[in-house]
């Protein structure tokens, strides 16, 4: 067998196997569990970084003169 038959043979499987197995949910590593948590930040993420944006434009008094 060639290696490249080899590696074709392998990707096949892997293909077959991961098409007939549950959700792509189920097939995430444990750890990734964690970051879905943290999806309901982005939203706090672009009004903290909004509030940062309008305080570094804003001119101090002693900057105008």
């Amino acid at each position: 067998m060639t290696l490249k038959r080899f590696f074709t043979a392998a990707l096949e499987e892997k293909l077959r196997r991961c098409a007939h197995s549950g959700p792509a949910r189920e097939q995430e590593p444990p750890w990734m569990a964690g970051f879905a948590a943290l999806a309901d930040l982005s939203n706090e993420n672009r009004r903290v970084l909004g509030l940062i944006e309008e305080e570094f434009e804003t001119l101090a008094p002693e900057d105008l003169a």
